[in-house]
């Protein structure tokens, strides 16, 4: 059963706050790529534990938030620094959709093997075994 957008946006959004503290914690004000990091570790696991791309942006916008406001300038203060900013954003984006795409990467993987298989099976002249991952190419002809 999937997600619902709405929690996986709330267990997101908690997690980049619970990832701000950890981060304005373990690092000094001026390590601002510790503190991507840290954020941007926080959003691939929401694409993961999701598995919903909106989710995971939705997720992506509350950490650059965070991440602006107070990693950056501190006391809740936004503003735009230019290209480190895009920079920033564009981090945090990737990492959303690398853990959406992790997520999904073993059932893609899955369904490769599965058509492999049936593939084989409709190539050939007698039934092949269930666990046979062989492809059409080593399938031998008789």
């Amino acid at each position: 059963m999937r997600m619902p957008t709405g929690i996986g946006v709330a267990l997101g959004a908690a997690g980049a706050v619970i990832a701000a503290l950890l981060a304005a914690g373990i690092t000094a004000p001026p390590e601002h790529t510790a503190r991507l990091a840290v954020l941007a570790a926080e959003v691939a696991a929401t694409g993961w534990v999701t598995r919903d791309l909106g989710a995971a942006y939705a997720t992506t916008g509350i950490a650059w938030l965070l991440l602006n406001g107070f990693l950056i300038n501190e006391l809740g203060m936004l503003s735009w620094h230019g290209p480190s900013d895009a920079l920033r954003l564009a981090v945090l984006a990737g990492a959303a959709a690398a853990g959406w795409l992790a997520a999904h990467a073993p059932r893609h993987v899955h369904h490769r093997r599965e058509l492999a298989r049936m593939r084989a099976w409709l190539a050939a002249d007698r039934p092949v075994p269930l666990l046979s991952l062989k492809t059409k190419e080593e399938t031998p002809r008789g």
